[in-house]
């Protein structure tokens, strides 16, 4: 079994892939790999539907290795036969509880990507709404500028 704690958890998320033009949410984490003294810093990230591990003596390393080897995986899939036999009888359910903890105590990462792509795209849309009322009232300004300018007759400005 491997030996991995939640403290040992840096980061954990979904890749979003698509398999056999089926999309699918792949779940990961990455953890730091307790290491004796003679060895430098080693980060392991897994791929929890297909039991795959890659390891990198950064987070950035071991997660590009991670994604590396899910490109090959979706490159070589045959079959939808070949994805079923893939996932099947991992037990990695120990990883799967790491993974669901984390999940509790901090959130779902893809409902707090949207979350914020939500705020932000709400923060938008306001400040550009300000700015159409801005220049909206310009507009307006100038048009009653110009046809006082450009007639005789008196116009309010307000």
């Amino acid at each position: 079994m491997i030996n991995v704690d939640l403290g040992s958890v840096v980061v954990y998320g979904k890749i979003p892939m698509v398999f056999l033009g089926r999309p699918f949410k792949i779940h990961f984490f990455t953890y730091k790999v307790d290491a004796d003294e003679s060895t430098e810093e080693c980060f392991a990230s897994v791929i929890l539907e297909l039991g795959f591990f890659s390891y990198g003596n950064s987070v950035e390393e071991s997660q590009q290795n991670m994604r590396s080897e899910l490109k090959e995986f979706s490159q070589n899939l045959k079959s939808k036969a070949h994805f079923i036999n893939a996932i099947e009888n991992l037990s990695l359910e120990h990883l799967w509880d790491i993974y669901r903890k984390l999940n509790f105590l901090n959130g779902d990462p893809e409902h707090e990507y949207y979350f914020k792509l939500k705020q932000e795209n709400s923060e938008l849309k306001e400040s550009n709404n300000e700015k159409d009322e801005q220049i909206f009232s310009l507009k307006i300004d100038i048009d009653k500028l110009n046809r006082q300018l450009n007639s005789n007759e008196s116009v309010p400005l307000s």
